[in-house]
């Protein structure tokens, strides 16, 4: 039997471990109003054998690029929230899975002191972010986390305490609780530390958010408010139609300024159709919530090139 079988079995079935069924994922899973947990499972992007995939169709999102649109979709619909986003890989980590190794290394016989620092620096296998597989699912998640201010992330794999701070998105590793590895303070890190230990996030009602990280003789190796802002939420049908006013239709100054060309420019290629498209028009509103009933979104198009 499974682990995760042995460990539902005797929790009365609950299902604790996500996502389900090998499926990459990601989870929803809303812990308050105010706070969400988005889950993640990034071994699927790494692991080179048989998964669930396409043709089966037994996960809901089967594709690389459905997962990350998937991300980011859930972020954008909840961006009024507090969102802690956890994966078992760190973004962002200064120990050997990152490349760092300590300079005791070098004393160790040549082949092994040598060529494995430096292949673990350059190219490592693919549970080592130099990797290039490891490098561009990283490269991929960040860039989406990025365009969501404040997100936390937290992730284990490298057996220390660590917390990075990059373009206001909140990186913390928290994989120290059985053994430690080797990690330096450098790059993004503002905490880096290889000792026993857990990290621990308050969030308060007022929507305050501190970082605690402490080691396993109960000091606490290092902390942080990481953002004081209160939630923000959601502005109510009666509240949006009050603050905008809206009509039935309104009138836009063009369509599109970008065929607007000089005199010159107009000789050489022509007026073509540039005042159509700088005429003022008339334009009716469109009420998502009226039109046919009432239309919910459901999920975002496109994504890899244009959006719908």
């Amino acid at each position: 039997m499974m682990q995760y079988q042995y460990i539902e079995d005797r929790l009365d079935s609950l299902n604790i471990f996500l996502p389900d069924g090998g499926c990459p994922g990601p989870v929803q899973v809303d812990i308050s109003d105010e706070l969400m947990l988005i889950l993640i499972d990034t071994q699927w992007f790494l692991h080179h054998w048989d998964k669930p995939n396409e043709e089966v169709g037994s996960c809901e999102y089967a594709t690389a690029a459905e997962v990350l649109q998937a991300l980011d979709q859930m972020l954008a619909m909840n961006r009024h929230k507090k969102i802690v986003v956890a994966t078992h890989h760190p973004m962002f980590t200064y120990g050997e899975h990152g490349g760092v190794f300590p300079i005791k290394y070098l004393f160790m016989p040549p082949v092994i002191g040598g060529l494995y620092p430096l292949y673990r620096s350059a190219f490592g296998s693919v549970q080592d972010v130099p990797n290039p597989i490891y490098k561009a699912v990283r490269n991929s998640i960040v860039s989406i986390l990025e365009d969501y201010p404040n997100t936390i992330h937290a992730a284990g794999h490298e057996h220390s305490l660590q917390y990075s701070y990059k373009d206001q998105v909140h990186f913390i590793v928290s994989g120290s609780g059985c053994k430690t590895t080797y990690v330096k303070k450098k790059g993004y890190a503002e905490f880096a530390e290889s000792v026993n230990g857990f990290a621990k996030v308050n969030i308060y009602e007022d929507g305050k958010t501190e970082l605690e990280v402490w080691r396993s003789d109960n000091t606490m190796a290092f902390s942080k408010t990481l953002f004081t802002d209160k939630f923000r939420p959601r502005v109510s049908v009666d509240e949006f139609v009050k603050r905008y006013d809206l009509k039935d239709s309104v009138y836009v100054t063009n369509a599109s300024n970008q065929y607007k060309a000089s005199a010159s420019k107009q000789k050489m290629f022509g007026e073509n159709y540039r005042k159509e498209w700088e005429q003022e028009l008339e334009v009716p509103v469109f009420d998502i919530g009226s039109e046919h009933g009432g239309l919910k979104i459901v999920q975002r198009g496109g994504w890899q090139q244009t959006k719908s």
